[in-house]
């Protein structure tokens, strides 16, 4: 009768272990989910960073700190939230492509901030690293 009752115990050990790896596998599951959607890291916003990213190429193919500074703002334009904008590598003047240093220079207000979370730009923050180091 012990025998049966540790043998039990051992199953249940063993059924408790995967439903609480199953929940850390669920939990890791709904955490990247909740990255994937509105303002967070979908197909269009990455498309959006390969825009500016050919954008800062082609503009600047000769000239290797330009290619650098503009990657650099398309990271910080979309890292930008209403209360503390960051536009500072962005070209200045009426003729920029960012919408706030136009608004800047004309005096006008129609830009508005891409509110991506955080912890999504975060995330991708080590791959834009590696492309203006």
């Amino acid at each position: 009768m012990r025998w049966h009752c540790e043998k039990w115990n051992l199953k249940e050990n063993g059924r408790t272990a995967e439903k609480e790896e199953e929940t850390k596998e669920r939990k890791e599951a709904v955490r990247i989910e909740r990255q994937l959607g509105h303002n967070r890291l979908t197909d269009n916003l990455i498309d959006n960073f390969r825009s500016y990213y050919k954008k800062a190429l082609q503009e600047n193919e000769s000239d290797l700190q330009n290619i650098q500074k503009a990657v650099k703002a398309s990271w910080y334009i979309y890292a930008s939230i209403e209360d503390n904008q960051m536009h500072d590598y962005c070209p200045k003047g009426n003729n920029s492509w960012c919408k706030w240093q136009k608004d800047q220079a004309n005096g006008t207000s129609s830009f508005k901030p891409k509110n991506v979370v955080p912890a999504v730009m975060q995330e991708i923050l080590p791959t834009f690293d590696s492309l203006w180091a």
